[in-house]
C-alpha cells in the first residue's frame, strides 16, 4: 500500500489554516489523530472522531474489546483513505476537513509538505469567531507560531525514527547495527 497526501483544513477560519502532510499507510486512526494533534499544537484534551458522512460512519476510540466494533486504536486508515477523498474530523469545537489522495510511493513516517497560515489556534478557545478575530489582529501574541522543525521532530518521535537537525532540516539517521554476542565471539 502506498502513502497518502492529506491536506488538513481547519474549517471556518479566515484566513484558512491548513497543513499538507504525507502520511504512511498502515497506521491507525488513533495515530492519525496524534498527527493532527502535532500539526495544530493541540494537547489531547478532548475526545475526537473521524466522520464519513456518505456512509453514516464515525470512527473514534471506543475502548471496546469487541472485535466487531470499529475502534480508532485498531482500525487502519488505508481502505478509508483510498475510498474517500474527503473525511471530517471533530475535536472539541474544532472541525477539520481532510482532503486525501494516494501517492505512488511508500514512506515510513509523516512528512510535512506545506502549510498555510503560520499560527496555530489556542486549543481552549471557546469559538471559531474568536480565533478569526485573533487572526485578523496584526498583533498575534495569543497565537502559537507553527514550527516546521518542531513538527517534523515530533513526527520522528511519534514513529520512533532516529533523526538529527542538519542546517534547519530534520533528517533520518541510519542506526548502526548493534553488537550482538555472536559478533563479539567471532
Amino acid at each position: 500500500m502506498n502513502a497518502f497526501e492529506i491536506n488538513f483544513i481547519l474549517d471556518d477560519t479566515r484566513p484558512t489554516i491548513c497543513r499538507k502532510i504525507n502520511v504512511p499507510s498502515g497506521i491507525t486512526f488513533s495515530t492519525l489523530h496524534n498527527i493532527i494533534q502535532i500539526i495544530f499544537s493541540f494537547q489531547n484534551k478532548h475526545k475526537y472522531k473521524f466522520i464519513f458522512n456518505e456512509i453514516n460512519l464515525e470512527i473514534k476510540e471506543t475502548e471496546s474489546l469487541n472485535q466487531d466494533t470499529i475502534d480508532a486504536k485498531r482500525e487502519l486508515i488505508d481502505k478509508y483513505l483510498t475510498a474517500f477523498e474527503t473525511i471530517k474530523y471533530k475535536y472539541g469545537i474544532w472541525k477539520i476537513t481532510l482532503k486525501t489522495r494516494e501517492l505512488s510511493e511508500q514512506i515510513e513516517y509523516p512528512q510535512l509538505v506545506s502549510y498555510k497560515v503560520s499560527y496555530n489556534p489556542p486549543e481552549d478557545i471557546k469559538s471559531i469567531d474568536k480565533i478569526n478575530k485573533l487572526l485578523e489582529n496584526k498583533n498575534k501574541i495569543d497565537l502559537k507560531a507553527f514550527s516546521r522543525i518542531k513538527t517534523q521532530k515530533s513526527f520522528m518521535k511519534l514513529f520512533d525514527i532516529p533523526y538529527k537537525n542538519i542546517e534547519k532540516h530534520i533528517v533520518k539517521v541510519e542506526e548502526k547495527p548493534k553488537n550482538t554476542l555472536n559478533k563479539l565471539l567471532e
